[in-house]
């Protein structure tokens, strides 16, 4: 006959089934990122219509002279966020004020672990990370925005917000390093809108929280599917051995003159070779 594997290939055959579990651990992924994204938009637009409604039917604003009127540098800088960008533009586009910054502040030095932690942390580290950042766009704060002396880069949404309409888009920075979504909201005087208020923030938070929701998943899983391939290679060499012993016996269950000796090999067991050494 041909080729047939012995019993730890086909127990480790059987492991392969693991091999279903990063997949659908992606695909988990997947989901978390785009309900996350769907959530940031939510959030950016609550932002726009709460800063545009402190700036609705106030005409005062958008008449005078200027491109940075007191009272909406004050209004932004109340409503502002850490993590986003606001401008408010009058009905010809232009910047009237700004507020907030796209750069998330530094994140807070975590406790050095202990013990068996200390060093799951530093395999995580040193090991599963620099795999993980090859696999994983990783955010940064290391890019530019700059677009002083250009056109805007939010005109799409601009021109939905003047229009009257709630929109949201999303584009590349700059130097096309990360990506911006940005939600603008008009602002209304009456029933004619004189402005808008547009919110961005990059989606580093976003991409921060599918990486670890990424790399916790798969260590995981890796951790499992390891335990479970030594677990299944020491049972599957015990019960080779213990087969290929009893097959050694049998050959040799008669000697020279013909008598029948004992055959030993898993004779005091309970499981199916212990049967099958008594049987023989």
């Amino acid at each position: 006959g041909g080729w047939s594997p012995g019993i730890r290939g086909k127990l480790l055959a059987v492991l392969s089934v693991f091999l279903a579990i990063p997949w659908l651990g992606y695909a988990y992924v997947a989901e978390l990122e785009r309900f996350l994204r769907e959530a940031q938009e939510r959030t950016l637009a609550g932002t726009a219509q709460a800063v545009a409604t402190a700036l609705h039917d106030r005409p005062a604003l958008f008449t005078r002279a200027g491109a940075a009127v007191p009272e909406i540098d004050e209004i932004l800088q109340a409503l502002s966020r850490t993590t986003a960008r606001i401008f408010v533009v009058d009905a010809q586009g232009q910047v009237l004020a700004r507020a907030g910054s796209l750069r998330r502040p530094p994140p807070a030095e975590a406790r050095e672990p202990r013990g068996l932690a200390r060093l799951g942390a530093w395999i995580e580290r040193y090991a599963l990370h620099p795999l993980y950042a090859l696999l994983l766009k990783q955010p940064t704060e290391d890019f530019s925005d700059d677009f002083l002396g250009r056109p805007l880069p939010f005109a799409k949404e601009v021109d939905g917000a003047l229009a009257g309409i709630l929109t949201t888009d999303r584009r590349p920075s700059g130097d096309g390093r990360v990506t911006i979504v940005a939600a603008a909201h008009p602002i209304w005087v009456g029933d004619r809108v004189q402005g808008a208020v547009v919110v961005e923030e990059t989606t580093n938070a976003v991409l921060a929280e599918r990486n670890r929701a990424f790399e916790r998943l798969f260590t995981l899983v890796l951790g499992v599917t390891l335990v479970g391939a030594i677990a299944l290679a020491v049972f599957a060499t015990r019960l080779s051995t213990r087969v290929r012993r009893l097959r050694d016996e049998v050959e040799q269950a008669i000697d020279a003159k013909g008598r029948v000796r004992r055959i030993a090999a898993g004779s005091r067991a309970g499981d199916e070779i212990g049967d099958l050494s008594r049987s023989f």
